[in-house]
């Protein structure tokens, strides 16, 4: 069936719409081509290209010049048989339409310059001079969108219409491109409408979708959709597109715990894992939930994808999820085998080892898990986990190797004052006067329970303030059933053998006492030991239950945004890094493990200058951490993602 002057308007009014060409004058010049057409019998077209791709079997040109035909004469009717057409009868013309098959246009035009001075009275057909020109404007328009000259793209294509048409809708992609790269989203979405209303290909359709996808935003992609045709087993031709938007919602909102994600878009993602059983979908909603601190069905995700296939990601995952649900032996065991994968990976295998550690009471760990512990510190130079082994091996009466780890925690981290008391616990314990001195002499001013350290007890609190200590606690004893000195006293001597939660427990019923003193030394202490413990919010909580020194005020807010700090860089929210960084930094200087962590929060945000400049001053006090950041860093400046 011959196409009508209707359908001509039809395209001529949507190619305007593309490009914004005057409306009317466009109509209606294809309006009148139309009418003409009609008027017509037979119309005289040059079908020597047609015979020519016919002949050489390029059904991909052929049919792009069937398209281009119906679209030029609108009461042409291909030929049933285009083989069956007559020969050409000229092999300089065959020739050139080889030439010109093959892209070689320059050739093509030399060609006809030589057959012209050879035959003064040869002329080429207007249909090869037509698609000639078309040709070399078509190969501007590609370099320069090649090249990122969007603008040049439009000018082009917009004095040159005839170029947008289902035949060559790599045209129209690259039209479209250059909209959405120059700001103009809403042009875009018409040049996709217009390949989507007009084209039938199957493939075409699915790639103008998938281009459009990594061009446009959402709502506009839901218009696009309302475009799709419904194949013969009733399901839609963009079911995958539908797919991937839902995974890129999801994965949208691992980047940014505010965003809120549609039901739909979680509904969908969980449908395709248990349809198809792709470990990413599993990932996708476990770091979801994760973000959003919803443990349990993290937690569900993160093993199923577990089940599927064990990978450095999902096991960070799992490991984060058993930690929040205190089963610190299983995450330190999930993370084992990828604790020297990445940074991101030995950082929660650290997260899990400190935890494992920090146990009340103590486990008795395996020796073959401590040493996996050991190396994966030594080489992080992680002060938190060193600090973790001190009082592990305090626990133990290791007083010697306790020193070490201690020694050790202080020289990555000098500001660690739960690392310095526990060294100063420890050289009490070996009867070591002139180190505890030494000690107490770099902490002077910075830690009342640091300077009460072999004070003689005189009553009152103790933790702070020079009260009796109690020297054996391990006999199980009822907080409630003591008053508010003596459980005070307990909960230090609890918190001195690395029994965090019971001195947490003690210290509550402290903070029931009608002494002021006591209620602000018991505040403190039990901070102190949800701290240990790695409950920061619970540590926060318990900072502001009595009212506290501006010492201990700045000791324990500067300890408990530390630790915020490093559990947000944990869970990747690297923005959310620097905020409390930021937060920090007004309350105490930053100390060179925290602006290690600070040139890896912006060194992942692509911020490489400023890291740069944090990871050459951290680098400065001979951090080993802070230098290989820095070699990072500059090689990615060089080579940016």
């Amino acid at each position: 069936m011959p196409l009508t002057a209707g359908f001509a308007r039809d395209r001529a009014l949507a190619l305007a719409l593309l490009l914004a060409l005057p409306l009317p004058a466009a109509a209606e010049q294809m309006d009148g081509a139309g009418k003409v057409a009609e008027a017509q019998e037979t119309i005289n077209v040059d079908e020597s290209a047609l015979r020519y791709f016919a002949r050489q079997g390029d059904m991909r040109r052929l049919n792009a010049e069937i398209e281009r035909l119906k679209a030029l004469y609108p009461g042409w009717r291909p030929p049933a048989d285009p083989l069956a057409l007559p020969p050409g009868g000229d092999p300089r013309i065959e020739a050139m339409w080889r030439l010109f098959a093959e892209g070689r246009y320059a050739e093509v035009r030399d060609a006809i310059a030589k057959t012209q001075a050879e035959d003064p009275d040869w002329t080429p057909p207007e249909d090869l001079l037509n698609q000639l020109a078309a040709g070399e404007t078509r190969t501007r328009l590609v370099n320069a969108s090649d090249l990122k000259q969007y603008g040049t793209v439009v000018r082009v294509a917009t004095e040159n219409p005839e170029l947008l048409t289902c035949a060559d809708t790599d045209v129209l992609w690259r039209v479209a491109e250059a909209f959405a790269e120059t700001g103009k989203g809403e042009r875009a979405k018409d040049a996709y409408s217009y390949v989507l209303e007009n084209c039938e290909n199957p493939d075409e359709r699915l790639a103008t979708m998938q281009k459009a996808m990594n061009e446009l935003r959402r709502p506009m992609m839901v218009d696009l959709l309302s475009l799709e045709h419904t194949q013969t087993d009733g399901r839609g031709e963009f079911d995958s597109i539908r797919d991937e938007l839902a995974r890129r919602a999801v994965a949208e909102g691992n980047a940014d715990a505010k965003l809120s994600v549609e039901p739909a878009d979680l509904t969908r993602v969980a449908a395709l894992f248990e349809t198809k059983g792709d470990v990413h979908d599993a990932l996708l909603l476990g770091w979801y939930h994760l973000q959003r601190e919803q443990i349990s069905e993290a937690s569900t995700w993160f093993e199923k994808a577990h089940g599927v296939e064990d990978t450095a990601v999902g096991a960070q995952g799992l490991a984060l999820t058993q930690i929040a649900e205190g089963q610190f032996a299983s995450a330190e065991a999930t993370m084992a085998p990828w604790r020297d994968d990445s940074d991101a990976a030995r950082s929660v295998y650290l997260a899990a080892s400190a935890n494992l550690l920090a146990g009340d009471p103590p486990a008795v760990l395996d020796e073959a898990v401590l040493q996996r512990m050991v190396p994966a510190v030594l080489k992080a130079q992680d002060a938190a986990t060193a600090r973790q082994l001190g009082w592990y091996a305090r626990a133990f009466k290791q007083e010697k190797t306790a020193e070490q780890w201690f020694v050790t925690a202080l020289g990555w981290n000098a500001g660690d004052e739960d690392a310095a008391y526990g060294l100063g616990l420890t050289r009490v314990a070996l009867g070591d006067s002139a180190g505890l001195k030494a000690l107490k002499s770099d902490w002077s001013g910075k830690s009342e329970r640091i300077a009460a350290l072999g004070v003689p007890a005189r009553g009152g609190s103790g933790g702070g303030g020079g009260a009796a200590r109690v020297t054996d606690c391990t006999r199980y004893v009822n907080p409630a059933s003591l008053s508010a000195g003596s459980a005070l006293a307990r909960g230090w001597c609890l918190l001195d053998a690395n029994r965090a939660m019971d001195a947490a427990a003690a210290f509550g019923v402290a903070l029931g006492s009608s002494s002021a003193k006591t209620r602000s030394d018991a505040a403190y202490g039990q901070s102190l030991a949800y701290l240990r413990a790695g409950l920061v919010d619970q540590a926060a909580a318990a900072a502001t239950r009595a009212t506290q020194s501006e010492g201990r005020s700045e000791e324990l807010m500067s300890s408990i945004l530390s630790e915020r700090a490093t559990a947000a860089y944990n869970r990747g929210r690297y923005r959310e890094t620097l905020e409390i960084l930021d937060h920090r930094a007004s309350v105490a200087p930053e100390q060179v493990d925290l602006m290690v962590l600070r040139g890896y929060s912006l060194y992942n945000l692509r911020r490489y200058h400023l890291a740069e400049k944090v990871f050459e001053a951290a680098a400065r006090s001979g951090n080993a951490e802070a230098a290989r950041g820095l070699k990072l860093t500059r090689a990615a400046k060089r080579n940016p993602r």
